[in-house]
C-alpha cells in the first residue's frame, strides 16, 4: 500500500457521500496516470478519508504531492498542448454533469449508473484544474484557464452531492436518511448494506486504497502501513481569543451557529456568526443571514474569502480551531481587520 515513511497533512472537511470520496480518490490515484501516462502516477496512495459523524476529512500524502508536482511540472512544460487538450476532453464530461445538476434528482437507475461513471472518469479534471495553479512555471494562458475551470466548476462537489443523495433517496427509500454511506459497487449492484452497517459508517469510516474500513481507526492504519498523519490541534481548554487570516475585513458581534453539515444550514438565524470547517456554495444562503464568517480552514482564494468579499462582510479564514473551541451561543467578537476571535460570554 505504502512504501517507505510517509507523511498526510489534513488537507480539508466536506460533508460529501461516500460515492463522490470513491470517485476523488479514484481520480487521483488512478485518473492523472490514465490521462498523463506518466509511471510516477501508477497506484500511489495519495489520499486518505476519514469520516466522522457524517463530515469527511481528507488527508494528503506531502511526498507524494511534492514529488508529484515536480513530474507533472517537467511533463507539461514538455507538452504545450497539454493543458489545452485535457480541458477539452473535460468540457465533454461537463455537459452531461451540467444536465443532471440541473435536476432534483435523476429518475432511473440507469441514468444514477452512468452519472456516477461519469463523476468517477471526470474527476481527474477537476483535481488538475486545482493543482495547474500551484505549479510554478507554467505558461500564463495555461493557469488561467485552469483557473477559469475551477471557478466555473466551484460547484462540481456539491452539485453532485446534492444530486446523489436526492437521488438515492428516490430509487433507494430504504437507505433514506443513511444515502451517503453506500458505496458505488452497492448501487450499481443493488446490493444495500443493512442498516446497522450504513450506521458503522455513518459514525466511523476510513476510506483509502480503494478499500473502506469501519472497524479500524487513523491510528490503526498508520501502525498496520507504517505511514504518519497529522494529528488535529488541541486548542487549550480555557482560550479567551484565537487568531486566523483576514479574508474580509471588519467587525461583527453575536452569536456563534456551528454548522457542519448540509442539513444544518437552516438552523442559522439572522444576526448571527457562522462558524464552520470550510464553506461551499450550498452555503451561500447561510452566509447571506450571518453577519460574520469564521472558519477552520481555508486561503485567501477559498470559498469562503471570495464570497465574503462579495458580500462584504467580515471573514477570517484559517484559523484551524474555531469549531473546536466555540459552541452554539456563545457571544464573540469578530475583528476580521485584525484577524483575531474574542469570547465575550459562554453559551
Amino acid at each position: 500500500m505504502v512504501g517507505g515513511r510517509h507523511f498526510f497533512a489534513k488537507n480539508q472537511s466536506r460533508d460529501c457521500c461516500l460515492p463522490l470520496v470513491e470517485a476523488w480518490y479514484y481520480g487521483n490515484a488512478k485518473g492523472i496516470a490514465k490521462v498523463t501516462k506518466l509511471p510516477f502516477f501508477e497506484n500511489q496512495l495519495f489520499y486518505i478519508f476519514a469520516n466522522t459523524n457524517g463530515l469527511v476529512t481528507s488527508y494528503i500524502d506531502i511526498s507524494v504531492l511534492g514529488e508529484g508536482t515536480k513530474v507533472l511540472r517537467d511533463f507539461l512544460i514538455k507538452d504545450s498542448n497539454f493543458i489545452k487538450k485535457l480541458f477539452a476532453e473535460y468540457d465533454g464530461y461537463l455537459v452531461h454533469l451540467r444536465n443532471a445538476w440541473k435536476k432534483e434528482y435523476l429518475e432511473t437507475e440507469q441514468e444514477l449508473f452512468e452519472f456516477l461513471e461519469t463523476i468517477k472518469q471526470s474527476w481527474v479534471y477537476t483535481a488538475l484544474a486545482y493543482y495547474i495553479p500551484i505549479i510554478p512555471g507554467l505558461a500564463s494562458e495555461d493557469v488561467d484557464l485552469a483557473n477559469r475551470y475551477r471557478t466555473e466548476n466551484d460547484m462540481y462537489l456539491d452539485a453532485s452531492d446534492n444530486v446523489l443523495r436526492a437521488t438515492i433517496r428516490h430509487l433507494f427509500p430504504l437507505a433514506a436518511g443513511l444515502e451517503k454511506y453506500l458505496l458505488i459497487n452497492e448501487i450499481i449492484e443493488n446490493r444495500l448494506p443493512k442498516h446497522d452497517e450504513l450506521e458503522k459508517r455513518r459514525q466511523h469510516y476510513v476510506y483509502t486504497d480503494f478499500q473502506l474500513f469501519t472497524d479500524k481507526t487513523l491510528d490503526d492504519l498508520a501502525t498496520q502501513y507504517s505511514f504518519e498523519i497529522e494529528k488535529e490541534e488541541i486548542p487549550p481548554i480555557e482560550i479567551s481569543n484565537f487568531k486566523g487570516e483576514t479574508a474580509s475585513p471588519g467587525m461583527a458581534r453575536g452569536k456563534v451557529r456551528i454548522l457542519l453539515l448540509k442539513d444544518q444550514l437552516n438552523d442559522l438565524k439572522e444576526g448571527e456568526i457562522l462558524v464552520t470547517t470550510m464553506t461551499t456554495p450550498d452555503f451561500v444562503p447561510a452566509m447571506k443571514k450571518a453577519v460574520a464568517i469564521v472558519t477552520d480552514e481555508g486561503g485567501i482564494t477559498c470559498h469562503a474569502a471570495i464570497i465574503s468579499r462579495e458580500m462584504s462582510k467580515p471573514c477570517i479564514i484559517g484559523t484551524k480551531i474555531a469549531t473546536k473551541v466555540l459552541h452554539d451561543g456563545d457571544e464573540v467578537e469578530v475583528d476580521a481587520t485584525k484577524g483575531v476571535v474574542k469570547i465575550i460570554k459562554r453559551a
